[in-house]
């Protein structure tokens, strides 16, 4: 995960948003349970969802987004 840019696109490929958003989860920095915490959601939805081991609802994923301060913006075509 380390050294992957901002942005949706690796490699000139697309990368899943879950991808990005597990990467922003764990580059963040902060515990796992401070992050659940700020987006109100239980530690181990968050630690499961890391580890890939479960998906997120769209409300869960908004939040979990909002709190590590992932942007995503729409890719433009060559």
């Amino acid at each position: 995960w380390h050294g992957m840019p901002s942005g949706s696109i690796q490699g000139g490929f697309m990368v899943a948003p879950s991808t990005t958003l597990r990467a922003a989860v764990i580059l963040d920095g902060r515990p796992i349970v401070a992050i659940a915490r700020d987006a109100r959601l239980p530690h181990s939805v968050i630690s499961r969802f890391v580890r890939g081991e479960r998906g997120l609802t769209m409300r869960s994923f908004d939040r979990l987004a909002t709190v590590v301060r992932l942007e995503m913006r729409q890719a433009t075509r060559p």
